[in-house]
This record gives C-alpha cells, sequence and structure tokens, in this order.
C-alpha cells in the first residue's frame, strides 16, 4: 500500500532538511522484493539456506526462536545457518508462548 503524505509529513521533512541538509536520497517508489519461507523445525531451515546457497540466492535474515520443540532449538539452529552461511543475519527471540 502507498504510504500517505500530509503537512505533519512535510514539516517533518522540512525539519530533516534544515538539521541534516537538503541532500537526503528521494524516496524510492518500489520497495525491494523478498522471498519469505516458513519452516516449522530447525533442521528444515537449515535445509532451506543450504538450498537458497546452492541455487545462488541466500536468505538476508533468518528468525528464529529460541526454543522449537520438537527437535533442534534455536540456538543450535543458529550455529548450523551460520555454519554453510557465515553472512546471514539471525534474530533469535522468543516465540513460543507459555500461554494456551
Amino acid at each position: 500500500f502507498a504510504v500517505q503524505r500530509g503537512e505533519q509529513e512535510n514539516a517533518l521533512d522540512a525539519m530533516a532538511a534544515e538539521l541534516f541538509g537538503d541532500d537526503a536520497p528521494e524516496a524510492v517508489d518500489e520497495a525491494e522484493a523478498f522471498d519469505l519461507t516458513q519452516c516449522h523445525q530447525g533442521l528444515d531451515a537449515v535445509a532451506a539456506v543450504e538450498a537458497a546457497l546452492a541455487a545462488g540466492t541466500p536468505y538476508a535474515v533468518a528468525f528464529i526462536d529460541v526454543r522449537m520443540p520438537p527437535g533442534i532449538d534455536g540456538r543450535e539452529t543458529a550455529r548450523r545457518l551460520r555454519a554453510p552461511d557465515p553472512e546471514i543475519n539471525l534474530c533469535i527471540l522468543p516465540g513460543l508462548s507459555h500461554f494456551s
């Protein structure tokens, strides 16, 4: 969706130009496209990262739950993801809820 710009945004742009100069890059009309992949287990994620590397389309980032029962946990998943792709960015978070 397109961001709606109003008077407040224009005022903020003017303040930013005053503070930082008017050499800010122009807004880009098209957002960068990303392919998303969801894996329910750590070993599936490792396989997906390896396949993406083999295809020449490595992942930019992996979001990992610290606790991913059953199977390997998030820490082990992170370790195994970095083995084939040391450049992958990792975001490890507690996504498992203790409430039902």
